[in-house]
């Protein structure tokens, strides 16, 4: 029994060593790979980090960006001609770009989000040259409806070409309830939205949307059956309705299908069949 505790002992002890002599070799050998990792790297071109491992970075397009963007920041005779927002960011890019080559410790991830910054800034300040240019004296301009006609013969132009998303989405407001020539509406001479038990308001919701997709049915498909019907629409509710009432939610029915009305109203402006008299009226 006592040999065999011995032996025990031994072989524990023997077991310990062989542990320990295995582990030093890992660890020498980890060290010796490291140093030839760390040795391979081209110094000239990294900085040495807190961590005592140098980096490999090329900051050649930030370097030759930076110069030719303090050159036109120099240039800008009148900074009025800019948005001021852009001119700040445009600014803000190049003092970054400064400070980003100047950092004693620096990393490749650091260099190319400046590059993109800066780059990024620099093409929309000169794209928005003169954008700010807004002569105060000029009156209101009324910025017109939702369409213009560059938008309505531009839907024209990929429906004829077959273009498959426009297509799918036209066929959508072809088929849709309230773009159809039966579809009836039914003015009230009082909106009501807000008064529980009251409300009629969505009778204003659907006339608008009649007025609206039979309007923009007409513009595209060039039916005058859907100018008449936008019209009609249009005038039973500019010849009924005196007045919007109700609750706080009143101002929902305003903001919602008043828009709605006065958009279809825009698209049908140009429509000859619609007669000056109405026309002022609605």
């Amino acid at each position: 029994m006592y040999k065999m505790k011995a032996s025990k002992k031994y072989f524990f002890i023997i077991f310990i060593l062989l542990i320990k002599f295995h582990s030093s070799k890992w660890v020498i050998k980890a060290k010796q790979d490291s140093q030839t990792i760390i040795n391979s790297f081209e110094l000239t071109k990294g900085k040495f980090s807190k961590a005592a491992i140098y980096y490999e970075f090329d900051s050649s397009n930030l370097q030759i960006l930076l110069p030719e963007t303090k050159e036109y920041l120099s240039n800008i005779n009148d900074e009025s001609e800019y948005p001021s927002s852009a001119l700040l960011i445009f600014k803000d890019a190049i003092n970054n770009a400064e400070k980003i080559l100047l950092k004693e410790s620096i990393n490749q991830k650091e260099l190319d989000e400046a590059l993109s910054y800066l780059n990024l800034s620099f093409e929309n300040i000169k794209k928005y040259k003169g954008y700010n240019n807004y002569d105060t004296n000029r009156g209101f301009i009324h910025p017109g409806g939702l369409y213009t006609n560059d938008d309505i013969n531009r839907i024209k132009k990929q429906l004829q070409d077959g273009n498959e998303k426009v297509t799918v989405a036209y066929e959508i407001l072809k088929k849709a309830e309230w773009s159809q020539l039966k579809a009836k509406t039914f003015p009230a001479e009082v909106i009501i939205r807000g008064i529980s038990g009251q409300e009629n308001y969505i009778n204003a919701a659907r006339g608008a949307t009649i007025a609206f997709q039979s309007a923009l049915r007409w513009k595209i498909e060039e039916d005058e059956s859907f100018a008449k019907h936008a019209v009609e629409v249009l005038m039973a509710w500019a010849n009924t309705t005196k007045k919007v009432d109700g609750n706080s939610d009143v101002a929902l029915a305003l903001g919602l299908y008043g828009y709605e009305f006065a958009q279809a109203g825009e698209i049908m402006r140009d429509y000859e069949g619609w007669s000056k008299e109405d026309f002022e009226k609605y």
